[in-house]
C-alpha cells in the first residue's frame, strides 16, 4: 500500500511538473511567434507542446484515476 500511495504521489507531482512547464513553454512559444517573419514554420513547437499537454498529461490522469480507484 505504501508503494502504492508513494507512486501517487509521483505522478501528482510529474502532473505538476507538465502543467507549469507547458504553461511556461506555451507563453515563451506566443512570444516566439510573435517574432516570426513570413515564411518561418515553428509547427514542431507546438506540436511538442501539444503532445505534452495532450499525451503526457492525459495518460497521466488515467494511471491515478486507476490507483486511486483502486
Amino acid at each position: 500500500m505504501f508503494d502504492c500511495s508513494q507512486q501517487v504521489r509521483y505522478w501528482q507531482e510529474d502532473r505538476n511538473t507538465i502543467d507549469t512547464n507547458a504553461e511556461n513553454y506555451g507563453e515563451v512559444l506566443t512570444k516566439i511567434k510573435s517574432l516570426c517573419i513570413d515564411g518561418d514554420n515553428l509547427d514542431f513547437l507546438q506540436k511538442f507542446l501539444d503532445l505534452a499537454e495532450n499525451k503526457y498529461q492525459r495518460q497521466i490522469e488515467i494511471d491515478l484515476n486507476y490507483l486511486i480507484a483502486s
